[in-house]
This record gives C-alpha cells, structure tokens and sequence, in this order.
C-alpha cells in the first residue's frame, strides 16, 4: 500500500509549489480540491460561478504536468457540496459544478470526483430529518443528475458517507449503491466519519458491516484518528487516537483490490510519524524510486 495527502492540508500555494512539497513528503498520489488548494481558483476569482478558469485545459493540462514532474498522480478531485441544499439555485449551482469537474477529471488525469452527502441544513450541519425517507430521495434526485455526466465521460462519482448526514451508515449506503451499478459510482470510505459517540466503542462491527455490504465499491480510503473529547468525538491526526487500525488493515489485505489510500487532517509536519505509524502496523512498505534517490528520502 501505498500513501496519498489532501493538497488543501498543504495549504493553498502555487501549483507548482504545492506538487514539490508534497513530493517531499513521500506521497504518490493526492486528493487536489483546486479551490481549496490551489492560487488562482479562489472563490472570488470567478471560478466558482462558471468554472472558467477550469475551461481552459491547457491550463489543466499544466497542473497535471507539474505534479507528474513530481512523481505524483491525482487520485481523485474534490467537489464537495451539499448535494440536499434546501435552496434549489444554491444546490443547482454545485451539481453544474461537479458535472464541469467530471468533463475535465481526465485532463486531471484522473476519473473520480469525490463530496459527501450532504444535509437537509443550509449550514451543513446534522439534523434528525436527515435519516428520512424524503431526505433520501432529496440527495438521490441530486445524484441522478450527476450519473449521466459521468456516463459520457467516461468518470466515477465517488460519495463519502458521514454519520451526521444523508448517506450516515452502511445500510443506506447500500442501498444508493444497489440503485446504480458501477462504475459510475463508487464509495469514498473514512471509517472516522460513520463513528458518533454512541457506536465509535462498536468500530469492528460497524467496519465490517462497510466491507461485507459495499468494500469492493470502496476506490479510495481517508485516514485519520479520533479521541473522545468530553460529548464529542475529536478528529486528531492518524496514530495520535483510537482508531481501531488493526481491524481496518485485516479488511483492507481481504479485500484484495486497489484503492488509493489518504491521510487527511494532518499538518505536512506530522505526516512523517502517520507514515511510520502505518509502516508499523505492516500497511506501508517502503522502496526506491528515482525521484526518491534524487531527494534522498523514500517513497512508499
């Protein structure tokens, strides 16, 4: 296995930049959400209303470029919205948003876009009418109108499940997944988002329960780690907390198929430890490569 970083945990910088500093942390390949990560695709920019700077695929031809220089490949781009917006013109707005990430993802050079659910709130935030019935289909209407895209173009949309949100576990989960085969749909799994207070003490159950329903729709895995905190879960950086890492490393050996693997909410400086942490528990072997013996450092 493999490891990969969020750019935006890099901060935002220039493309070029962003791509030598990641590079010298090892990584082989990222999750690029280039509003969040990259200059020159600020919200303010124009970007975020039409995708123009997007349009020009010479220029995303470069950004490609620069990070294949580097030695690393984009895994996957991010397009996070909340896909049951309860305003119609807001909700519209990032579903033609992420039809225009999934027209230029191969430019990207990848074929996945990745968000999350989404929420019956404005503010993202959780709410008990997310568990509904009309929630469900509230998000899934949003997500028909994303499949045809990826159909033509020949991409994934890949969804992440949160345990505040619409798609909250891995029964519901399934059950969007059982509505659209593959593989114009696929699972983002971070096993920290479907923990709460109440089952985070039941991880091997509920981790399970993820792998027998849906792992062989699972493309691309986040890392971190959780600590309880007083009525609240914490996410602290991988190895710093209670993930049960063995459980997850057991699945992911019986799975027996490729997904790229992330670690997420971990400043550049401790990425190092998070790296020793999963070559430790036997989830990462290191070897050379050549940009690796040119940086003198290792590349997993």
């Amino acid at each position: 296995m493999t490891f990969g970083v969020r750019a935006h945990d890099f901060g935002r910088k220039e493309a070029a930049e962003l791509a030598s500093e990641i590079a010298r942390m090892g990584a082989t390949h990222v999750q690029l959400a280039p509003m969040k990560a990259l200059k020159g695709f600020e919200a303010d920019s124009g970007a975020s209303n039409d995708l123009s700077l997007f349009m020009d695929k010479d220029k995303v031809l470069r950004i490609r470029e620069l990070f294949t220089d580097q030695g690393i490949r984009i895994s996957i781009l991010g397009c996070y919205f909340n896909m049951a917006h309860p305003e119609p013109a807001i909700r519209e707005k990032g579903i033609r948003q992420f039809q225009n990430y999934l027209s230029l993802a191969r430019e990207f050079g990848t074929t996945r876009v990745g968000t999350e659910t989404g929420s019956v709130r404005s503010d993202y935030g959780p709410d008990p009418r997310n568990n509904s019935e009309e929630a469900f289909e509230d998000f899934y209407r949003t997500l028909e109108k994303l499949i045809p895209v990826a159909e033509a173009t020949g991409t994934t949309v890949c969804i992440e499940g949160v345990a505040q949100h619409i798609i909250s576990d891995a029964r519901r989960m399934d059950r969007v997944l059982r509505r659209i085969p593959p593989p114009h749909l696929a699972v983002i799994f971070d096993p920290v988002n479907l923990l709460t207070l109440e089952n985070a003490d039941q991880q091997e159950r509920i981790f399970e329960e993820c792998f027998s329903l849906w792992g062989h729709r699972i493309e691309v895995i986040h890392l971190k780690d959780f600590i309880w905190e007083g009525s609240t879960l914490r996410v602290v950086p991988l190895g710093k907390g209670n993930l049960n890492i063995s459980v997850l490393g057991r699945l992911l050996r019986n799975i027996g198929s490729s997904m790229d693997v992330i670690i997420e909410n971990c400043p550049p400086t401790l990425i190092p430890n998070a790296v020793e942490y999963l070559k430790n528990k036997g989830l990462l072997v290191l070897t050379h490569c050549p940009i690796a013996d040119r940086d003198s450092t290792f590349y997993p």
